[in-house]
């Protein structure tokens, strides 16, 4: 070794043999550099790779968005670290005899990383009950659905398209489809079938009242559309459908010259047979009927519920009634303005 030095040397007068500690090994380094031996040389001589000296960008990646071709580069490397004595130097600093050099390799860069929503451009915001909603989108990347928190692949081929019917936007803010729906009941009203369509709830846009929920799927929602949405439990009630029958008409008699009323009967609301009133809340498929008042009807007897009779008036006396100055029982019946007498003798 030595021989084949000398002879070298010998050769070209200017190089010289260095020895230095790498990284705590010990090196022999020919210096062929008339200038010097310089770090990169004892790494080159030391075989360590020259991607560990300078490091790799990180792999870059392309897609096409919408049409649109696109690049995502890669991460810078993080260069090495080279200490002589302990101090920072160069990859071309200069060494001299004995130095000691501490190498620390470099780090290539981090390959493009980047999830679809991460490239997409912004799709605006609606509004819905004073809280502001991004809008929902579709994303296929070669033509198969993903999601857009999916990582972009080198070359793909994205498409985004932003959602913009009512259907899916209420959904994206969190609306459940069956909450949108309309459901139709139907009755039995004074014998025909009555069909009415509840909303389960109450939808406006922009300050417009939406009535019918089912053709309202299809509006487009625009970004800054204003939505306010509530939902209701919807009920009918007895009273939407039917009206009470009027009250049958009195009956006006006079007794003993004092004037006295039978009241007729007030019409009703019957719910499946059963009185109601005209709030009772309805259901599907219940069965409404109505019953008119009926005129009061009265007999001589039924005077009783109007007058009573003094003990001292009837003792040792025959009861005498008369209806329209006719001679009378207790079951005659009462016609309207009748003129009734009762009278003892």
């Amino acid at each position: 070794m030595l021989l084949g030095v000398s002879c070298l040397a010998s050769k070209m007068p200017s190089a010289a043999l260095v020895h230095v500690t790498l990284n705590d090994k010990k090196h022999e380094i020919i210096n062929f550099n008339e200038g010097g031996l310089k770090v990169l040389s004892v790494l080159v001589s030391a075989g360590i790779q020259r991607q560990k000296i300078t490091g790799r960008v990180g792999l870059a990646k392309t897609f096409v968005l919408n049409g649109v071709a696109s690049v995502i580069k890669g991460g810078p490397p993080q260069s090495a670290k080279v200490l002589i004595n302990g101090e920072p130097a160069a990859l071309d600093a200069a060494l001299k005899e004995g130095d000691r050099i501490d190498f620390t390799p470099a780090f290539d860069g981090v390959n493009a990383r980047a999830a679809i929503a991460e490239v997409m451009s912004d799709t605006g915001v609606f509004v819905l009950n004073g809280q502001e909603f991004k809008f929902p989108v579709s994303v296929t990347v070669d033509g198969r659905p993903v999601s857009a928190g999916d990582e972009i692949t080198d070359n793909a081929k994205i498409e985004v398209k932003r959602s913009d019917s009512l259907a899916p936007v209420l959904a994206a803010a969190g609306v459940r489809p069956e909450e949108l729906s309309e459901q139709t009941v139907s009755f039995d009203v004074l014998g025909a079938r009555i069909e009415k369509k509840l909303k389960n709830c109450a939808l406006k846009i922009n300050g417009r009242e939406i009535r019918d929920i089912g053709e309202a799927m299809d509006f487009i929602v625009g970004p800054g559309d204003q939505i306010t949405f509530e939902r209701i439990k919807p009920v009918i009630r007895a009273g939407d459908l039917v009206s009470v029958p009027g009250k049958g008409r009195d009956l006006k008699v006079k007794i003993n010259e004092e004037e006295f009323v039978f009241p007729g009967s007030c019409g009703k609301i019957l719910l499946n047979g059963r009185e109601v009133a005209e709030d009772a809340e309805v259901n599907d498929g219940d069965i409404i009927r109505t019953a008119a008042g009926r005129d009061a009807e009265a007999v001589l007897v039924d005077i009783f519920r109007y007058i009573s009779l003094e003990p001292r008036d009837t003792a040792g006396k025959r009861l005498k009634l008369l209806v329209n100055q006719q001679e009378a029982n207790f079951t005659t019946p009462l016609s309207y303005d009748a003129d009734v007498r009762i009278s003892f003798e």
